[in-house]
Parts: structure tokens; sequence; C-alpha cells
């Protein structure tokens, strides 16, 4: 996977090889595999970390199956980060940004504020799957219908809503998730759901909220969405 992203690997299949192989200015980045015949990813960490400056060493990442659980483990074993088995592209690629990203602090600032926010707002899990599988076109070219038939749904959503028709609102409801769905738009997608879900306590108190919270950001959702496909693209 990292020989496809453009990246020169050396593989040591024991943790002894691993250490003799390291040199400092040798490698950007080790990825420590926890379960090894011979020891393990934390006594490989801890080996380099003795032996060696912190500003000699590259970054050291974890590979585990139990990264919730572990973490702290890692961590205080000298390691900087942890990555989930199997490997994802989205995973490791954000990673690998984190420890390499080119601009400056307050762009970087600027960028994780963003990408808050974007987690917020989108499911950025599926759309990074869509982007590795399809590229952005699918994205976009959905987001284009999205967005020709939202004001459409929110007339007859609000035209339901005026009239108290319970069973109008909650179709134009589905209709709205499976639509914000299908493009990655998370908030709508939730707010949509709760639209189309009467049984929730207090619904009839709340759906006129929830449709307007949806009127006032749906449009701004899909900058935000724009934003973020435009910017994997460069």
């Amino acid at each position: 996977m990292l020989e496809k992203l453009g990246n020169s690997v050396d593989v040591a299949m024991t943790g002894k090889a691993a250490l003799e192989m390291f040199k400092p200015g040798e490698y950007d980045l080790v990825l420590l595999d926890i379960q090894l015949p011979d020891m393990t990813g934390l006594d490989i960490s801890r080996a380099l970390t003795t032996q060696y400056a912190a500003d000699e060493l590259p970054p050291l990442v974890a590979l585990t199956a139990n990264v919730l659980k572990d973490k702290k483990e890692y961590l205080d074993a000298g390691m900087d980060d942890v990555l989930s088995k199997p490997l994802a592209v989205p995973a490791l690629t954000a990673m690998i940004k984190k420890f390499w990203d080119t601009h400056d602090e307050e762009e970087s600032t600027m960028t994780s504020v963003d990408s808050a926010k974007a987690q917020t707002i989108l499911d950025t899990a599926m759309l990074e799957q869509y982007i590795d599988l399809v590229g952005p076109k699918l994205i976009t070219d959905g987001l284009a219908v999205f967005e020709k038939m939202m004001p459409g749904y929110l007339s007859v959503l609000e035209s339901n809503l005026t009239a108290r028709d319970q069973k109008g609102i909650v179709e134009e409801g589905h209709k709205i998730k499976g639509a914000a769905g299908s493009v990655g738009l998370r908030h709508l997608q939730q707010l949509g759901q709760q639209i189309q879900s009467p049984d929730l306590p207090a619904w009839e108190d709340n759906v006129g909220d929830w449709v307007e919270e949806m009127k006032q950001e749906w449009q701004n959702d899909v900058a935000v969405l724009k934003a973020w496909v435009d910017a994997r693209k460069k």
C-alpha cells in the first residue's frame, strides 16, 4: 500500500532485523507491528528511543488491531501515533499528512479547524472511500443533483409542516435523509432522520426547529462539502 502511494519501503520480518536495519536519517517513517516473532513493537520503540535522541528519530507508528485499548501504552513507550490493522488508505494518508504537512502554522491551524467542522457536517469516512474507489466526480455529480432537488424538498416539507400533515412531513424527511446520505452530508442526513421519526420524544415540539435548522444550514453544508472535495483534487 505504501509503495502504491509513491513511497520506498524496507521490510524487517523480526524485531532484531528492524533494530539492525535502522540508521538515523535513513528513514522518514517507521511502522512497528506490535506482534513480531521475537519481540513486540513496544520493545523496538523503547530500544530506539533509548539509543537515539529524539531529533535523530523519525515518527514511530504502531500497527495494532486494538487501537483504543492500547494507544496510551504505545505512546508511553515513545511512539508518535497508532494505526489500526488492517491498514486503510484514508487513515494512512491522514497520518502521513499529519507528520509531513508543509503548510505554515497558521494555515495548518485553519486546516485543523476546517477538518473538525467537516467531521461534524460530513460523513468523511464514506467520502474518502468514494474518492479512493472512483474519484471525486461521483460526489460532485451527486451533489449537483442534490442542490437542484433540495429547494423542492424544503418547499413541500414546509407546506406539510404548516398543514400539520405528519405523514407528509415524515415522507419528505425520509427523502431528504436518503438524498443527503448518498452524498455524505451527515448533518443533513441526521436532521432528515429526526424529521422522519415521529416516535421520538417531543417530536411535535421539535420538528419545526429541525426543519428551520435544515433551511438555514443546508447551503452552508453543501459549500463545506464542495470545499472538502476541491481540497482533495489538489
